[in-house]
């Protein structure tokens, strides 16, 4: 973890560290977004959290986006494009 001096004290960053790969069977890109799909029962009140790069996440609104099989479960359950 690299420290640098800055007035008064130090500011530590991660460095390095790359962000999680996108969950998408096969695919090695790192992910820019969650899944913000709400999960239901036990879990309610918490979003899937699914990992997706660029190329697999789904916007669905502003500061919004579905991973593909919650993308697709939205369109069957809505009967139309999102």
């Amino acid at each position: 973890m690299p420290c640098l001096p800055i007035p008064g004290g130090f500011v530590c960053t991660r460095g390095g560290r790359r962000a999680a790969p996108c969950q998408e069977p096969g695919c090695t890109t790192p992910h820019v977004a969650l899944c913000d799909w709400p999960l239901e029962g036990e879990k309610a009140g918490h979003t899937c959290d699914r990992r997706m790069c660029a190329a697999h996440r789904h916007k669905v609104g502003p500061n919004r986006d579905f991973c593909t099989p919650h993308y697709t479960a939205a369109r069957e359950k809505q009967g139309t494009l999102l």
